[in-house]
């Protein structure tokens, strides 16, 4: 499943685009493939007005850093004019954490991460985090929150 939404940047009424995918959690095929679907669909999407807008996906993808849903997004590629970058891996080269709780107290993430947020060129990652906050105890929802700070240009 893949939303988005079209939004105007206040300073100067460019577009800025945001995708939220939610992948299925059992079909490698299937992750893969929808990957690759919401990429070309960003792709058209973004370019309608003449030029590339910026835009940022995220969402749960249900799949580690190295499944090839992860790979097909993130691996450069020399025709490649639509590059996404994931924010949390430029900021944390060498950390490994993870996102899903299973709603479990005792379960702080681990180190398999399956929420992301990528960006496509012309955005500046000013910081990325996953919230480990608990409420009463308890975890909010059975995944970690990830946040970014963007600034364009």
């Amino acid at each position: 499943m893949c939303t988005w939404a079209r939004l105007v940047a206040i300073d100067d009424g460019s577009p800025v685009y945001v995708f939220n995918v939610h992948l299925d959690h059992r079909g490698v095929a299937a992750r893969r493939a929808s990957t690759l679907l919401v990429r070309e669909r960003m792709r058209a999407i973004t370019s309608r007005e003449g030029q590339q807008g910026e835009a940022v996906l995220l969402g749960d993808f249900n799949s580690a850093e190295d499944d090839e849903a992860i790979t097909a997004l993130t691996s450069p590629r020399a025709d490649d004019e639509f590059p996404l970058t994931d924010v949390w891996r430029s900021t944390h080269p060498d950390e490994a954490a993870g996102t899903f709780t299973a709603f479990d107290p005792m379960n702080d993430g681990g180190t398999r991460r399956i929420d992301y947020l990528f960006v496509t060129r012309g955005w500046r990652v000013r910081g990325a985090g996953i919230d480990r906050s608990r409420r009463d105890g308890r975890w909010p929802s059975d995944h970690f929150p990830v946040w970014v700070e963007l600034e364009r240009g």
